[in-house]
This record gives structure tokens, sequence and C-alpha cells, in this order.
């Protein structure tokens, strides 16, 4: 498992709309030093400052994302990872399985750089040691338009769950951190608490778990495959869009897509372009109460890639594909 996001956006741009963290938390956790290097460690002073099971899964996805930078370098390399091993028994399958998951904590915990594995593990382990439930779970990242209409194949990303008040909720603390510019293969460090406790049916159209029942949604990898490319600004943001419901475009009335988007932001500008265009084309957009409405022209195209932009940020994409 060795990819994780890259978000392949014309703006990348880190925002902290629809926030779910308290600001007292950021606040504490931002103070602890980032050169803790035990697991024991980072819980033990979690512990102590907060009480509620809300907090403590909140604080250590804080820190995570605060202080592990994405590995870059073995996300590029694509070197093969996997450690191989031999058991004779059930007990000792699960005992060199807990060695291998010990020493990547560890590795993370000392360099400070992991990829999403490695993010996945550590908040496991701070969590047990913190007296939360949680889990580690693999599936298949969407993290490119070019994706709209494939069917998850494999598994690519690595996220959890935490139970607080005996409901379950997704986080992913890779995503937290920041994202890959795939262009200079950098990682840019910037902080997001959207990711911690986002609303299922949104984490839910960028990862589709291996085992579906962590989905937590009714929909299938084929529904999966079929929606939007909804960008980062737009899942951290309270907007929704009400139509298309599908990413895939398949017919086009008079050379016209209509759009509803449901927003409370006061727009400026929209506008959108296709993946190979030089340049993007205004859009023409009329606003009552939340609900604003346009119509996206492709004329006589047949196939391709648009993004919609609002104010200078990428909100979501589709697949033109009427051919």
């Amino acid at each position: 498992m060795r990819k994780l996001i890259v978000f392949v956006a014309i703006a990348l741009c880190v925002i902290t709309m629809n926030a779910s963290i308290k600001p007292e938390v950021l606040q504490t956790v931002s103070k602890y030093p980032g050169s803790i290097k035990k697991t024991e460690q980072l819980a033990e002073r979690i512990n102590k400052d907060f009480t509620s099971d809300e907090d403590k899964a909140a604080a250590i996805y804080t820190w995570i994302a605060l202080n592990i930078e994405y590995d870059v370098k073995s996300f590029f390399s694509n070197k093969n990872t996997s450690v191989k091993y031999s058991y004779q028994s059930l007990e000792e399958k699960e005992a060199k399985e807990k060695e291998i998951r010990d020493k990547m904590v560890h590795t993370t915990l000392r360099k400070k750089k992991a990829v999403c594995e490695g993010y996945a593990y550590l908040y496991k382990a701070v969590s047990d040691l913190c007296g939360l439930e949680s889990v580690i779970i693999s599936g298949s990242s969407k993290n490119n338009y070019k994706l709209i209409g494939r069917e998850p194949k494999g598994t690519d990303h690595a996220w959890n769950a935490v139970k607080i008040n005996n409901q379950w909720y997704l986080i992913d603390a890779t995503w937290g951190a920041g994202s890959v510019d795939p262009s200079t293969r950098k990682f840019i460090k910037e902080f997001t608490d959207g990711y911690f406790m986002m609303p299922a049916d949104r984490f839910f159209s960028q990862h589709f778990p291996k085992d579906e029942e962590w989905s937590f949604v009714n929909m299938s990898a084929k529904d999966f495959a079929e929606l939007p490319y909804y960008h980062h600004a737009y899942l951290l943001s309270d907007d929704e869009l009400i139509t298309p419901e599908k990413g895939i475009i398949k017919k086009v009335k008079k050379g016209e897509i209509p759009f509803r988007l449901r927003t409370k932001k006061n727009i400026i500008n929209l506008y959108f372009a296709f993946d190979r265009a030089k340049k993007s084309t205004l859009i023409e957009f009329t606003k009552k109460g939340d609900e604003v409405t346009f119509t996206v022209p492709v004329e006589n195209r047949k196939s391709g890639y648009f993004t919609v932009f609002a104010d200078g940020e990428a909100l979501f994409s589709f697949k033109l594909r009427t051919k």
C-alpha cells in the first residue's frame, strides 16, 4: 500500500470550513513538542489534558497531522516495502504482525515521516493507549478526476475509524496533514481538521474500503466509480451539489449541462475548464436564497474532463462521454 492522495487540482488550497475539532483542543495540542518519539509519551499528555473520547480522538488526529510529514520520497520510489514472513501458528502470525506494526509506528515517530500506513498505524497505537476503540481501514482512494468511472481495484490507501459514544466515525490523518503536488513532487504541509469525523457520505466519495461495511453508506463500488470527483475545497465546505448526481455525463441537451448547487457563500465568479484547455470560461449563474443554478456549455464537444471553479477554487470535476 504505497499510494496516497495526489491532489490533482488546479488550486491547492486548504481551508477549514466544516471544522469539527474544538478550538481549545487545537490550541492545546499545537503546543505539544513535535519531538515526541514514544506513543506512551503522547498518550500520557493527551490523557492528562482531555477526558472525553471525542477530545482525545481529536487530539491524536491533530498531533499526527501537525507533526508527521508525508514521505514523498518513498511514495515516488515505487519500491515494494511489504514485509514477508512465515509462521507456523495463528499466535505466531499475530505476534509477527504486531512486531511489524510496532516497528512502523516507531519509525514514523522517529523520522516524523510516513506514507498513509504509518499515519493509520500510529493513530491506532496512540488511541489504544488512550482507551479508545479504533481500527485501521485499507482501501482505494479517488485522488484524481481521471478515475471517474473506474471501479476500485486493490488497495492504495489507509485510514482509520474511531468509536465515540458507541458510534463509529471516519478519519484520515494523512489527508489532514496536507497534500502532494505532483508537478514538484513536494509535500505541501497544510493542516485541516476537515478529515476528522467527516460525514460518511462525503468521506466515501474519495475513500472506498476493502471491507465495505466500513463505508457506513449504502453504496457499491459501481456507485463510488460513478460519483463526480469532488475537490478538497468542496469536501471541506458545507456546499451541496444537487445535480448532476453522476460523474459521467452521457447526455447533453442543446449543448448545455444544467447544475444546481446549494451554498451559503457569496460567490463572485464561477467558471469551468476542460483538462487540456488553455483558459477557463466564465459562467453566468443565478442565486436564489442558498441555491445557485447555472449551465456549463459544452457545445459540440463529445468527450473530455472538465472542472467547475468558484472564486479560484476547484469544486468538482466530471467526465463527458456522449459519443
